[in-house]
């Protein structure tokens, strides 16, 4: 239904498409900030119809009638616009961060409903909870259109975000639940991205050149970066004594590194770290335990 909706507006609208519509997803994606095509389009029926399900759009819309169209698309451009200036803040550079990309679709129309009272912090929180949960993930578009009408129906950020919330069990992440996680797939895909959003807050530097994750040197954002995930205990060597591959590739065995940086981590860590004398403080910035012990290979189970 997407691509149907976009050969409608590239019929009735000569050169918009062209013009318009494919020149500003280059200039997102130059930002790093990619997105298909057909999720801008459900995004901009959201805010233009207050509709993410596409057979419902009206005529008007694709006809661009009383240039409901153009308006619509401003508005688009200027949420996004925003909202991506808060999620660079907070550690999302890119668009490639977002795994569950339709995740996006209710931030912007969040935005755009109550831009005089968003609140980008309890935004976040819901948008985390929906990538936990899977919430967009699939045949998303009548889970979207129950979102978007929910939020369409309040007349406040706050309540809207409590309505939200009534969809969402609350997530506890204790101890066992990170000790049983493996960083690439269900709960531990989100498990990661978590742990790299408080390493980001807490301006962990690249381990050899000093540089901030995330970053070029001159405090310029790395708009391509992604998350260059370092296995602190090697998992050639975990593997050399028997552990699983989910073992090793355990939630608690990664941290971040810049591009580069991991193809000279070989040993075990307490030989590498005091062999490249690794800053102390920047391994406790990606939670790592200050106990030298804990880094022999022989205690990989307490650490």
């Amino acid at each position: 239904m997407a691509d149907v909706t976009l050969a409608y507006i590239a019929a009735y609208n000569e050169g918009w498409i062209r013009e318009k519509f494919l020149q500003y997803l280059d200039e997102l994606e130059r930002e790093g900030f990619y997105f298909d095509p057909t999720l801008i389009i459900r995004a901009m029926t959201a805010i233009g119809e207050n509709k993410a399900r596409l057979r419902d759009v009206s005529e008007n819309f694709l006809k661009n009638k009383n240039e409901v169209l153009d308006n619509t698309f401003s508005s688009f451009k200027h949420c996004m616009g925003r909202l991506i200036m808060h999620l660079r803040n907070v550690g999302i550079l890119n668009s490639e961060l977002i795994y569950a990309k339709n995740t996006i679709i209710p931030l912007i129309y969040l935005y755009y409903r109550f831009q005089n009272q968003f609140d980008f912090n309890k935004a976040f929180h819901f948008f985390l909870l929906a990538l936990a949960q899977g919430r967009y993930s699939g045949a998303s578009e009548t889970t979207l259109q129950e979102d978007i009408t929910s939020i369409h129906k309040t007349s406040n950020f706050e309540d809207a975000i409590a309505e939200l919330h009534k969809e969402f069990d609350p997530i506890e992440i204790n101890k066992d639940v990170v000790k049983d996680a493996v960083h690439y797939q269900g709960l531990g895909r989100f498990l990661k991205l978590v742990l790299y959003l408080i390493v980001y807050k807490n301006q962990a530097t690249d381990w050899f050149n000093g540089v901030r994750l995330g970053f070029f040197r001159h405090n310029e954002i790395n708009r391509n970066f992604t998350i260059e995930v370092h296995h602190f205990f090697p998992k050639s060597l975990l593997k050399s004594v028997g552990y699983s591959e989910d073992k090793q590739e355990a939630l608690a065995n990664i941290a971040f590194v810049n591009p580069g940086t991991n193809k000279r981590l070989r040993d075990e860590p307490y030989i590498y770290i005091n062999k490249y004398k690794i800053n102390r403080n920047e391994l406790l910035k990606q939670l790592i335990p200050e106990d030298e012990q804990l880094w022999k290979l022989e205690n990989y189970e307490k650490f």
